[in-house]
């Protein structure tokens, strides 16, 4: 773990916060240590895979997509409440445990404005501060995750920087033949003006349960 600027003891304190929180639903941080003056971490083994793996022979069925989601929401929900905002959510940070448990990790850019670009909200690529604990860039990432968990797909990936900037600013990418109601709570978790985004995790939850 090496970025410009970086500061490691805020870093590891923020980890151990998190680690003490003790939830479920987070991959757990063991401890931590240097070598050839890089930061290592040690964290929770998750045997089970990624979301990703999971999705790489195509779609999820609607119902667990949204089963898959919803748990994420919750866990998030909780870390939100600690002032703790993940930044980088994307299948490959979800976890399955041992157990069929599936855990949020790699908080590596927790509360630092990072990110993958294609799960990033569209705030970010502008030039007017964001708040790094604003937890409605967490709920425009999990929205582009649920949008790839049913659609098997991301129409960002081919596009240049500009390109998916402007798709996303003028919701262009919703695929075809997803229900009504999905396509509503998907524009609405990936709207380009956070104040018009689900405002909270539980706002995105509930949508998801009421309206599946």
């Amino acid at each position: 773990l090496r970025d410009p600027g970086f500061d490691e003891k805020t870093f590891v304190a923020e980890m151990q916060a998190l680690a003490k929180l003790a939830h479920t639903g987070v991959v757990g941080f063991l401890h931590h240590f240097m070598q050839f003056r890089k930061l290592h971490l040690v964290m929770e083994h998750c045997p089970g895979g990624s979301l990703r793996t999971a999705i790489e022979q195509g779609p999820l069925p609607i119902d667990k997509a949204i089963q898959a989601v919803r748990n994420v929401a919750s866990t998030l929900r909780f870390v939100h409440q600690h002032d703790i905002v993940h930044h980088d959510i994307k299948p490959e940070n979800l976890l399955f445990a041992a157990d069929g448990t599936l855990k949020v990790g790699d908080f590596g850019v927790a509360n630092l404005n990072g990110g993958t670009r294609v799960y990033m909200a569209p705030e970010l690529f502008m030039p007017a501060p964001v708040s790094s604990k604003d937890p409605r860039i967490d709920v425009y990432a999990l929205g582009v995750t649920l949008l790839e968990l049913v659609s098997g797909d991301l129409p960002f990936w081919d596009k240049s920087a500009e390109e998916m900037l402007q798709m996303k600013i003028g919701q262009d990418f919703l695929p075809d033949g997803l229900p009504a109601w999905l396509q509503e709570i998907l524009l609405k978790a990936m709207h380009p003006t956070p104040e018009l985004r689900f405002q909270s995790m539980q706002d995105f939850s509930e949508a998801l349960e009421s309206r599946y």
